[in-house]
């Protein structure tokens, strides 16, 4: 066997939790009541691994699951070939003779693409989207009826569901939202009025769920309450490659914007902003190592972080906990989120997919 077929040891893993997608899967799902819930697996679903999450689901034998390209589809397709996928991002009309329809459903917000698919002549499923108030993505509910009338001209365009966004769901004031759910009622009602009768409507993500009034939705898709709901799915483990001492003056990393006040001792983990690890949780972030705290020392730099291992019994190949699955600890995906002024989101989905991602129970 040559040595390029072994599998070799890596320094940085990320494991995702089966038990914690499926079990925080079945919790959304009881706040949803009626409403079918389609997991969100866009943006290598939000940092765990599209093919390891597509595949942990497979079994549930969803109506949808969520993504944003079709090359994420394709993916999908690598581990469960019978899924059918709805595609909420948007797709150049030069590309859409190309693709495989029969398990995909696409958001349509333009009249471009509605000709486009219609000059095909072959069965396409389509979720309109309107614009509630996201001001993102969408027709705008007067423009409705005028999209009404040139999807009529195509009798292969199926309209299956009808679908918005919104844009302040986890805001303590529900103001917004009333607002937004107002609107999608008045698009919804027109739709009928329009002679449309989709078979879904959805408008809620994860904060959006219990806010639904009954009847007014029958899906609902969820992001982030996938991954880190009752129970984080994501741990990021590194090694410690490195330890030495350091005197008193000594500076640490880039700009030397950590100077040891005593002699101390110090490690290396071969983990930077390249992988994933935050630069802004420089000076203030940790690890964990052994049980024990580590803190960051210095700037983060692109491959590479220094932390402090005094009063930590350590050793060169240790392994180094840089993402707790545990929201309480300071290395925790919320907390590093916190210390880096930003939000959970964007934690998780800057890791790296190089990385190697394995699937534990």
């Amino acid at each position: 066997m040559a040595w390029f077929e072994k599998k070799l040891v890596t320094l940085n893993r990320i494991e995702v939790s089966k038990r914690a997608i499926l079990e925080n899967l079945e919790a959304y799902r009881k706040l949803a009541g009626d409403q079918e819930v389609w997991p969100v697996i866009k943006a290598n679903a939000y940092g765990h691994g599209l093919e390891i999450v597509a595949e942990i689901l497979k079994e549930k034998k969803l109506t949808y699951l969520v993504a944003d390209s079709y090359y994420e589809a394709l993916r999908i397709w690598k581990v469960n070939s019978a899924q059918r996928v709805l595609l909420i991002g948007s797709n150049h009309p030069d590309n859409l003779v190309a693709l495989d329809y029969s398990r995909i459903a696409l958001m349509v917000q333009d009249m471009e693409t509605i000709q486009q698919l219609g000059r095909l002549g072959k069965k396409v499923t389509v979720h309109i989207k309107v614009d509630t108030g996201m001001g993102r993505q969408g027709v705008s509910i007067k423009q409705l009826s005028i999209m009404r009338d040139e999807l009529k001209k195509y009798k292969h365009i199926e309209v299956e569901g009808l679908m918005s966004h919104l844009a302040d769901a986890d805001n303590s004031d529900d103001s917004y939202t009333t607002m937004q759910i107002a609107k999608f009622e008045q698009a919804k009602q027109l739709v009928w009025e329009l002679g449309l009768t989709p078979k879904y409507w959805h408008l809620a993500a994860t904060a959006g769920v219990v806010k639904m009034s009954k009847g007014l939705t029958n899906a609902t898709r969820l992001g982030i309450g996938l991954y880190l709901g009752e129970k984080p799915a994501m741990r990021v483990i590194s090694t410690l490659t490195n330890i030495k001492e350091i005197n008193t003056g000594d500076k640490v990393s880039y700009g030397g914007t950590f100077v040891a006040l005593k002699k101390m001792k110090i490690g290396v983990v071969p983990v930077g902003y390249f992988e994933g690890l935050d630069r802004r949780l420089s000076n203030k972030g940790f690890v964990k190592i052994n049980g024990n705290y580590a803190p960051i020392l210095g700037r983060v730099c692109m491959n590479l972080v220094v932390v402090g291992l005094d009063k930590i019994k350590a050793q060169l190949w240790d392994e180094v906990e840089v993402v707790s699955n545990n929201s309480g600890e300071k290395n925790s995906i919320e907390n590093m989120a916190r210390l880096s002024e930003t939000i959970p989101y964007e934690i998780l989905v800057g890791w790296d997919g190089s990385m190697r991602r394995v699937k534990i129970d």
